[in-house]
């Protein structure tokens, strides 16, 4: 009987055991299939991740330097794409003429001269950036029969000489045999090349002058040794004028300093004396001719054109240039041209600038 319970109990208790077991089974088995266990391995996401996890993390505000600007973010690296080589740029021209530009020049420069008469040197081409020609001349003299010297030598292309030949022997001769009586044999104050802008305007532009294209001429001589000087016998300019009228005080504004009146005892005095004695009175000065005086003590300047023979030839022989060259300046153009005269070549679309 003990047997046998005892071998009851141990099925029982085998049986309950097979039952845990079994039971432990499958829940070993179930959580196989639900939590697999996974072997450590090396992952190619795991440094990115932690990269990202790292810069994630907040670091901790430092205080601000007051003498430096905030640091600028961090920026990612990109890649700078590299250039194409660029293209070689074009060689800058030659500062100097071509042999074939030299040679048309000068074919056209003995076609202009052969007909006239000039002394002339050939000089070498020209050549200073945008200044200069290719078949200068140093211009000596000119003219035929009335030839005249230019002191000193200009240098000038040869549309300006045959141009210069043509007034002198049309106009400047003729005038001057006309109103001063000799016929002139000299320029003087003369200047011709210059590779320069142009004078007495804002206008940042090149002179003709600085192509040999242009002439200034100060003084001109006669062969009687009369000197004509465009600074001293022009007279005034019309802006002379205009400024010595603007410049003329009110009589309403000048009352308290006009000069006294002449007494009228002594004005009979010195008409008896002038009369009775024959004391001659002290001539006016030059300057005084145009002055007009009153005995309120007032005196009124009249600024007026030069007439004199020098003057009249000036003006004449200057408005005779506007019919030949492109540009004619003097003393009523402005200021920078007071003192001589200035003729080019200028490209005009319809008359020359004539002032």
């Amino acid at each position: 009987m003990r047997a046998l319970a005892l071998v009851s109990v141990i099925a029982g208790t085998l049986a309950v055991l097979a039952e845990v077991s079994g039971t432990s089974t499958a829940i070993a088995a179930k959580s196989q299939q639900t939590h697999p266990i996974v072997l450590a391995q090396k992952s190619k996401r795991a440094p990115e991740r932690r990269a990202r996890q790292v810069r994630d993390i907040p670091l901790p505000e430092r205080p601000m330097d007051p003498g430096k600007s905030p640091a600028k973010p961090a920026t990612k690296d990109v890649a700078i794409p590299v250039p194409k080589a660029a293209a070689e740029p074009e060689p800058p021209e030659p500062d100097e003429w071509s042999q074939e530009e030299v040679a048309r020049a000068l074919r056209d420069c003995i076609k202009m001269l052969g007909p006239i008469a000039a002394e002339v040197d050939v000089t070498v081409p020209i050549k200073n950036g945008a200044c200069g020609a290719a078949a200068p001349v140093r211009l000596r003299r000119i003219g035929l029969v009335n030839p005249v010297v230019l002191s000193p030598p200009a240098t000038m292309n040869c549309s300006m000489v045959a141009a210069l030949h043509r007034w002198v022997e049309t106009q400047l001769q003729p005038r001057a045999k006309e109103l001063l009586g000799s016929e002139i044999v000299a320029f003087e104050s003369v200047s011709a090349y210059s590779c320069r802008m142009r004078n007495g305007t804002s206008v940042n532009k090149l002179s003709e002058h600085a192509l040999a294209n242009a002439i200034d001429i100060g003084k001109f001589k006669t062969a009687d040794r009369q000197v004509i000087s465009v600074a001293q016998d022009w007279g005034a300019t019309a802006r002379d004028i205009k400024a010595a009228r603007a410049g003329r005080p009110q009589k309403e504004d000048t009352t308290k300093k006009l000069a006294p009146p002449i007494p009228a005892s002594k004005t009979a005095q010195k008409a008896s004396l002038s009369k009775s004695d024959g004391i001659p009175l002290p001539s006016r000065r030059p300057e005084a001719e145009n002055s007009q005086t009153n005995n309120t003590g007032e005196t009124e300047t009249a600024l007026k054109p030069a007439t004199s023979n020098k003057a009249r030839f000036l003006k004449s022989i200057h408005e005779s240039a506007c019919g030949i060259f492109g540009t004619v300046l003097g003393p009523e153009a402005n200021e920078a041209h007071r003192d001589h005269f200035h003729f080019d070549l200028a490209h005009r679309r319809r008359r020359a600038f004539c002032e």
